[in-house]
């Protein structure tokens, strides 16, 4: 069969594997992306309704935003759906310490947007298919990867429909349990948080006044992110294994009832729930980020605790980062799937996911515990924080994505962002 041939070969079309093949083909690298879902057949029709809203949301900064808008996403995501929000409140469940954000200390018109998954997904995909007819992008979906073969030159994948690709460099975006990082045994640190996050969307007496609300409690954070109508909003409730069963067994007036209370009120009554889901609650990091002729990026580099919605904003980064490194390589005449290559695009972006993950898990543990002492010195520690504009403002930026150094294949792009 003949082999078919490609500059980059992209693992997964999620919303990482999707911007990765979006971004690296408009650069003018030819582009395949691998998908096992019917990615298509899923999206073709899709159109969120009124009133109902998918469970998994993503908390887009203002920089992923611009990007988005780069590849020609944003465009069909905000035609869809999407909640802007101007402010956002933390407080801690054991004391009365709290911090207030809000854009305009920030000199932003917004913080971010809360978006579904699907929202983006569709978003991306529709982009895609509209720029197939401009750049070089070939969706393989429905479709498994069998064999992948690394030479010192190029990549071989064997799919399961018979059809051989190569490429110059393989790109992993295939989510925590990337096949591509398994098939390569690439080593990676692990932590079961054994917990859980309970997510779901509810309708609140008060209208959510376009804050991201979130509240630390002993099990962990109870976040209220708001969606486009004022009084929904989508939740996720960190719990221990034995107390997760126990909410999701829950009858929905008990539930509401309990959800209330943990919350304290913030937003009045809960009067409405969907459907209640739960997932497993985890941190992973890969042992790097770079091998000859393979990079990873998104989940299938790093996976962080959910608390702060930065996942999909810190593999829209390593995208970024990956595909200006491999235009730089390209400019200079070198090869792109070479290790010295890779490894710089490793550099840029593992310290950076590295203190993020730290940050997180910091968070999580500085919160779990109910030691009065503790407690005290949390309290003091975020009315410290929410009075002094300096810390404040190097929160908003991370919280923004503003802490590293933009691309230089985006710097036209997000000048002034």
């Amino acid at each position: 069969m003949m082999m078919k041939s490609f500059d980059i070969v992209v693992m997964g079309g999620g919303m990482t594997g999707l911007a990765t093949a979006l971004f690296a083909a408009m650069q003018g690298f030819r582009v395949a992306v691998i998908e096992k879902s019917s990615l298509r057949a899923q999206y073709h029709q899709y159109s969120p309704k009124k009133g109902v809203y998918a469970p998994r949301v993503s908390a887009i900064t203002p920089c992923s935003q611009t990007f988005l808008e780069h590849v020609g996403a944003w465009p069909h995501i905000a035609k869809q759906r999407c909640a802007p929000y101007q402010a956002m409140s933390v407080w801690d469940g054991l004391g009365d310490g709290c911090i207030d954000f809000n854009a305009t200390e920030a000199g932003e018109a917004v913080l971010g947007h809360i978006i579904e998954n699907d929202v983006i997904v569709k978003g991306l995909l529709t982009a895609l298919e509209l720029k197939r007819e401009r750049f070089d992008i070939t969706l393989y979906d429905d479709c498994c990867a069998e064999a992948l073969d690394i030479q010192e030159d190029h990549v071989s994948l064997t799919l399961n429909s018979g059809e051989c690709l190569q490429s110059v460099v393989m790109i992993g975006a295939d989510g925590v349990h990337s096949w591509v990082r398994e098939q390569l045994a690439w080593p990676v640190s692990t932590r079961d948080y054994q917990q859980s996050a309970l997510v779901t969307t509810v309708v609140t007496e008060k209208s959510h006044q376009r804050t991201a609300w979130q509240r630390f409690l002993a099990t962990g954070p109870l976040a209220f992110l708001p969606l486009d109508d004022e009084y929904y909003s989508s939740i996720v409730w960190s719990l221990d294994q034995d107390q997760v069963e126990r909410v999701l067994s829950l009858t929905d007036s008990a539930f509401k009832q309990e959800l209330t209370h943990a919350f304290s009120g913030r937003l009045g009554q809960v009067n409405e729930v969907a459907k209640r889901f739960a997932f497993p609650l985890s941190a992973a990091h890969a042992c790097g980020y770079a091998r000859p002729r393979v990079a990873l990026v998104g989940d299938a580099a790093h996976r962080i605790h959910p608390l702060a919605g930065q996942g999909v904003n810190l593999g829209f980064l390593d995208v970024m980062s990956l595909v200006d490194v491999l235009v730089t390589a390209r400019q200079k005449k070198r090869d792109i799937g070479h290790m010295m290559t890779l490894q710089k695009y490793e550099r840029a972006r593992y310290g950076d996911n590295l203190l993020t993950s730290a940050v997180m898990t910091g968070f999580k543990e500085l919160f779990a515990t109910r030691a009065a002492p503790i407690v005290w010195l949390r309290t003091l520690g975020l009315k410290y924080v929410d009075q002094t504009d300096f810390i404040k403002y190097q929160l908003i930026k991370r919280a923004l994505g503003r802490q590293v150094t933009l691309p230089q294949v985006l710097q036209p792009v997000l000048e002034g962002v």
